[in-house]
């Protein structure tokens, strides 16, 4: 999420990340946002990207997890980090 920030303009750097805060082992704990985000949830799509951590993730006994397509294409930590910088001539 920190490097999507960093494609939109805020004022994020490389420097704030730590890919070893990424624990896909973890269990997820909804919170207030995460309820809200069921009243406009969607399906995955044939064309979506997920991220690495999310094909990582074994889903824990009563989890609210939705699954994941098979197929998608998965977005590793490499692509992540060589997508942050923006192609020369472009802003945002």
């Amino acid at each position: 999420m920190y490097r999507k920030a960093i494609l939109a303009g805020l004022p994020v750097t490389e420097a704030n990340i730590s890919d070893d805060a990424c624990h896909p082992e973890a269990r997820i704990k909804p919170d207030f946002f995460s309820d809200l985000s069921q009243l406009t949830w969607r399906d995955l799509r044939s064309t979506d990207t997920v991220h690495y951590t999310v094909t990582l993730h074994q889903v824990l006994s009563d989890e609210p997890c939705r699954d994941v397509p098979a197929g998608l294409a998965v977005e590793t930590a490499v692509f992540e980090r060589q997508r942050s910088t923006l192609p020369a001539g472009v802003t945002t």
